[in-house]
């Protein structure tokens, strides 16, 4: 009875520490924006439209927020990374499978 319990509670750690880890902002407020940043939603009404329909390869509720900004993109990564503070590993979908503006 013992075992059981410990094992159950080794699967139960192994499921929510990743979410622990690097769990995503709960909501958008939380996602810092580079200074100066200007949302752009005639860019983003045009993804809306062009990739709008019924997405059945994942369960994610998806936000699109397209901002344009007048700096280096050197800048604007430099910024995110001090922000978010990113661990170096592999990216967990592929790059090259992704839509534009899709991460």
């Amino acid at each position: 009875m013992k075992g059981d319990w410990s094992r159950f509670s080794f699967f139960l750690m192994l499921f929510f520490l990743p979410m622990l880890i690097g769990a995503a902002p709960l909501n958008e407020e939380k996602i810092p924006v580079y200074p100066g940043a200007v949302r752009d939603q005639a860019a983003e009404e045009e993804r809306r439209q062009f990739y709008e329909g019924p997405r059945y390869d994942h369960w994610e509720l998806e936000t699109v927020r397209i901002y344009t900004v007048k700096a280096l993109v050197d800048d604007v990564c430099r910024f995110y990374i001090d922000q978010l503070k990113p661990k170096q590993g592999w990216p967990m979908k592929d790059p090259y499978d992704l839509a534009p503006g899709e991460v």
